[in-house]
């Protein structure tokens, strides 16, 4: 549709400002209890007098009947991080927790739409409208006053350098998909610039362009394909986030040892990534996040000597490691920090390791087991270091934060009967196991061990089982599954049945049943209307 005539429409007084939002929100909520009239008019003023701010927000606040909510709801908007930080908080979970309720809050007044990559539904990304983002940036530029205060340039090809210089004033700059700076003449100033995203660039940053920032915190070059990270950034002293991920780095400089107030390193999937200079990572005294999900290899790292590296580290408290021997596994779990601290483990490749011993209570959310090809057995050490077979697990051993469980090519694995105690997850993958006949044995005959086997996945989202040829079962009798969404089977032949009873269809949760047609049609079932009523959400088209 074109139009006709282009309006400008001007922030609303304040009066006007109220006026309209209470109109959006509604009378019935206003009057629900007499503190809300005050709060409405306070997160009124949070909108800065923006139409279309007030009334997405007011229409999200429509339903919010108890001035508690309405406190909370306000709370979140004056905190929306100012620097990419919330600071109030010591705990990266207690931050990340409060960050993933911001967010909530945003999709719900539909500044902000949720999707998933289209490699993998466990990731989620977020997406703006281009309006509602144009509308973003304006406010961050003070209505347009200080049009060069936040630089965001998408795709824009060359930047010159007479554009540069107009960024002096610049608090945040991003650069995205081919946006890159030519060679400048000399190293810019930026005395107030906080945060520098430079992310699926094709062209590395010009020499001094990060001389002169003298409060940066955040750098994010997480995609870029040919970065070279000059020597200079070990002088930004006051840098507290550096994202690497995805990145064609060969070496870090040894340099990086002098960000004492660094908090977050990501170096993950940095493949050509050679070994990190010594005693680099003990030397960041504030780190507090480390993670590297995977190994080069060209990087020949001595685990183990990391895992020391990192103990040294009074903050840490939230480490994604790739590990590829006993040894260095070992090392781990000895360790109380780091074994509190481990929030993502990835074994690969782990030769000669025919039983793995996962430490209980475990605060790790996400498990990858991969490629350890002589792999029989997942045995569960308590704290008091007495050992539990999978086959039998102790009911005290709780994988309480297991979110995520990733198992591939794992040939001689029988089972994963510890995930009985791992009541959270959510999302379960097991791919290329040649062996493995049942993903739990119902043991309820076997005594009360097993008891708590009676909520297994409720939790559970997302499954998916590629090419296990053995697999006859996923659990030994129906489970009622009420959080279930999704669940891929392919090439999975014995598998006959599905632990679905009438429970499935009343939850109304689950979307989609995925895999081969041959198969759905050769599927048992206790009761047929089970099967009619799944039929049509079932489909032959594998999503992973």
């Amino acid at each position: 549709m074109a139009a006709q005539k282009s309006i400008k429409v001007e922030c609303l007084e304040e009066k006007e400002a109220l006026s309209l939002f209470q109109a959006k929100v509604g009378e019935d909520t206003l009057n629900s209890h007499s503190d809300i009239p005050k709060l409405a008019e306070m997160v009124a003023k949070e909108c800065k007098g923006l139409p279309l701010a007030l009334i997405v927000i007011a229409r999200a606040m429509a339903s919010t009947k108890t001035p508690e909510q309405w406190e909370r709801n306000l709370h979140k908007l004056r905190l929306y991080p100012k620097d990419g930080f919330l600071d109030e908080y010591d705990d990266i979970q207690e931050a990340r927790n409060q960050g993933g309720e911001i967010i909530q809050m945003l999709k719900g007044a539909c500044l902000l739409e949720a999707g998933t990559t289209p490699y993998s539904r466990e990731e989620e990304y977020l997406k703006m409208h281009d309006v509602i983002d144009d509308m973003a940036l304006w406010l961050a530029c003070e209505k347009g006053k200080k049009k060069n205060k936040f630089v965001v340039k998408d795709g824009v090809g060359v930047i010159r350098a007479q554009e540069v210089e107009k960024w002096k004033d610049a608090q945040r700059i991003s650069l995205w998909n081919n946006s890159n700076i030519e060679e400048l003449w000399e190293a810019p100033h930026f005395p107030n610039i906080e945060t520098v995203i430079g992310c699926s660039m094709t062209s590395t940053f010009p020499s001094g362009f990060f001389t002169n920032m003298s409060v940066i915190k955040v750098l994010d070059f997480s995609n870029h394909e040919t970065l070279k990270l000059p020597t200079e950034i070990g002088n930004l002293d006051t840098l507290q986030y550096l994202n690497l991920w995805n990145t064609m780095i060969e070496y870090l400089p040894i340099e990086l040892k002098n960000l004492k107030k660094l908090r977050f390193l990501i170096l993950d999937w940095m493949f050509l990534l050679g070994p990190l200079p010594n005693q680099m990572v003990s030397s960041l005294s504030s780190l507090q996040l480390f993670s590297m999900k995977s190994l080069s290899s060209r990087l020949q790292m001595d685990e183990i000597m990391l895992l020391e590296e990192l103990d040294q580290l009074e903050h840490i408290n939230d480490i994604s490691i790739m590990l590829t021997g006993i040894q260095s596994i070992q090392r781990l779990f000895e360790s109380h920090k780091l074994r509190r601290s481990t929030t993502l483990l990835r074994l690969e490749g782990c030769r000669g390791v025919n039983q793995v011993q996962l430490s209980s209570p475990s605060c790790i959310k996400a498990l990858i087991l991969e490629k350890c090809y002589e792999l029989e057995d997942v045995k569960i050490i308590h704290f008091e270091k007495r050992v539990v077979p999978s086959k039998f697990p102790n009911p005290q051993c709780c994988f309480n934060h297991l979110l995520s469980v990733r198992i591939n090519r794992c040939k001689k694995l029988l089972n994963l009967n510890w995930l009985i105690h791992a009541p959270k997850l959510q999302s379960l993958l097991i791919e290329n196991s040649q062996i493995i006949e049942k993903v739990i044995e119902d043991k309820r005959s076997e005594g009360s061990e097993y008891e708590s086997g009676l909520s297994v996945f409720s939790r559970l989202t997302y499954i998916t089982l590629i090419h296990l040829p053995k697999l006859e079962s996923i659990y030994g009798h129906a489970l009622p599954f009420p959080s279930l969404r999704e669940i891929n089977v392919w090439n999975c032949p014995s598998l006959k049945m599905l632990p679905f009873d009438s429970c499935i269809c009343m939850s109304k949760k689950l979307e989609k049943i995925i895999g081969q047609q041959e198969w759905w049609d050769g599927l048992e079932w206790d009761d047929q209307t089970v099967m009619h009523n799944l039929t049509p959400i079932f489909s032959t088209s594998l999503k992973l």
